[in-house]
């Protein structure tokens, strides 16, 4: 009988157009190879090119960081922003402030030291371009018992907040998540508002990226170190992490200069730069070593490698961008953003490891190839096949339904937690209680109360007649009553009407922790609709007795 010639049988001796012949049946895998004797030819040419393209994104990396921004998550079309507009057009006096400054004083903190205090952060406010500070009646004077306020406004020069809560930080001492203080220390001073959020969400995130690949990156080599036995093949993967890594955050800090990228982008790209590029090179570099192993010689084998572990890369690479633009479908400039971010680095991964990979290999090809005596004990001879994954799969074959429903089961059971998952979208609560962003706002809530600066705002519009006029004072005694009613607000403040020509009115709700749920008044007047800023798009007027 006669036995079929395995695959390093055939290819024990190896020539490109046996290669060509052998690998390259489809079109797409004789470009596959073409390509890789073309990067092995002009390696020296490839890094050229990434060297050019990792030097300015080190650079940008090092300087735009502050251009990411902890907002983004407003919906455009939204009543939410489209009242948030109106306000800061018909009432720039009435909305929450952008920043606000705060003096905690300490229990032993004299009347003399929380008047310096107020005084350091006037000063300190008034010092910065486009920055006034913001008169608020429900602000008490200086006390040594209860924090004080400072609420600013920012004018047009400041497009956004973040730059001027980062430079508002820096001066009066906000380390990492420590907050500043006096000189003597018997007051703490905090910024806080949207902009904080987000320059304290920019640092936080840098920090936490910083001590993850502190860690992770230390794993992956250890583990790369087992996987192949040398110290210079582990070496290729984890190089081609951190090129993709940098590069990418490099494109993210171009794109900051020009649209919303949310500070979540860097998580995004380091946890899918990472992963995708040690796996995608992984992949290529042990098909390597098996073409190899197989009796090819290296050349041969960097282009086997690539017309099939290549290809795989790369269409695994184009299947993953194209799942993600679903992302886009979701109107929210952050989630947008992170998918730009995982995107960008789904495409780096794929780029280095097929262009570089080869180089790589066409310039390291010993040194990937052998095994190390210092990390690797095995006695055992190279071979292409394993015995463990060879039981394994003979195993499973042999037994789907039976494996197909273990593993079911320990999928729906690992699973089963998410079902328990409470969704929110407060960025404050990503920071930890004892941070100094947390530390602040609360010092504000009790100095004016639980959300003095972020109170919930109902724009009332009419069709006809002022605000003012006697046909639309039921209507807005009713959406009085139903806010005031509810148990979440702690205090109320009567609708702004500034003149009789005025066709809208400004009710303002303090409440504390949640938003609360509204109804429309039971006979609202025609061309009547409120809408609040701050709760979800869903919230819309609609008929008697709905939520909106």
């Amino acid at each position: 009988m006669r036995s079929t010639p395995n695959a390093c049988t055939r290819s024990s001796v190896g020539s490109r157009a046996r290669t060509a012949r052998e690998y390259g049946e489809s079109e797409i895998q004789q470009f596959m190879m073409r390509l890789s004797r073309n990067l092995r030819r002009c390696r020296w040419l490839v890094f050229t090119g990434w060297l050019l393209a990792l030097v300015p994104a080190v650079y940008l990396a090092m300087t735009q960081s502050g251009n990411l921004t902890g907002g983004g998550f407003e919906v455009a079309g939204s009543q939410s922003l489209l009242v948030h507009d109106q306000l800061d057009a018909h009432y720039p006096d009435r909305g929450a402030p952008a920043l606000a400054l705060v003096a905690a004083p300490r229990p032993d903190a004299s009347y003399q030291d929380i008047d310096n205090a107020v005084a350091l952060l006037r000063q300190i406010a008034s010092e910065l371009p486009g920055v006034t500070e913001a008169p608020n009646p429900t602000q008490r004077p200086p006390q040594p018992d209860r924090p004080y306020v400072v609420s600013l406004r920012l004018d047009a020069r400041n497009a956004g907040t973040s730059d001027v809560a980062k430079k508002l930080r820096d001066r009066i001492g906000v380390k990492g998540d420590q907050s500043g203080q006096t000189a003597n220390g018997k007051v703490r001073l905090y910024v806080i508002g949207q902009g904080a959020l987000s320059a304290a969400a920019a640092a936080n995130t840098k920090h936490d990226i910083a001590n993850a690949e502190r860690w992770n990156l230390p794993i992956i080599l250890m583990v790369l170190v087992a996987v192949f036995g040398s110290l210079a093949a582990a070496a290729i993967p984890l190089a081609l992490a951190v090129c993709t890594v940098v590069i990418t955050m490099g494109l993210v800090f171009v794109l900051s200069m020009h649209t919303t990228m949310s500070v979540f982008v860097t998580s995004t790209v380091s946890m899918f730069g990472i992963a995708l590029a040690v796996d995608y090179s992984l992949f290529i570099l042990m098909r390597y070593r098996e073409e190899l192993r197989c009796g090819r010689r290296p050349p041969d084998a960097v282009d086997a490698a690539m017309a099939t572990s290549g290809l795989a890369v790369v269409l695994s690479g184009m299947t993953v961008i194209a799942s993600l633009t679903g992302i886009y479908l979701i109107n929210t400039p952050a989630l947008r953003s992170m998918a730009t971010g995982a995107i960008l680095a789904v495409a780096v991964a794929m780029l280095t490891s097929a262009t570089l990979t080869p180089a790589v290999l066409a310039t390291f090809a010993r040194a990937a190839a052998k095994r190390s005596a210092l990390v690797h004990w095995s006695r055992r001879p190279a071979s292409t096949q394993s015995w463990f994954w060879s039981r394994w799969v003979g195993w499973v074959m042999r037994r789907p339904w039976i494996t197909a429903l273990a593993a079911s089961t320990v999928l729906l059971v690992m699973a089963a937690p998410a079902t328990l998952m409470v969704l929110g979208n407060s960025l404050l609560r990503q920071f930890d209680s004892s941070h100094e962003i947390r530390t602040g706002a609360a010092a504000a809530a009790q100095a004016l109360g639980p959300g003095a600066l972020g109170p919930v705002q109902v724009l009332v519009r009419f069709d006809a007649g002022g605000a003012s006029a006697p046909e639309h004072s039921q209507t807005i005694a009713a959406i009085r009553h139903r806010i005031a009613s509810h148990r979440r607000p702690t205090s109320f403040r009567w609708p702004h009407r500034d003149s009789p020509t005025t066709t809208a009115a400004l009710c303002s709700a303090r409440c504390y922790r949640s938003i609360p749920r509204i109804w429309a008044p039971a006979t609202p007047s025609p061309g009547c609709g409120p809408s609040y800023p701050g709760l979800p798009a869903r919230h819309k007027w609609t008929s008697a007795g709905r939520p909106l």
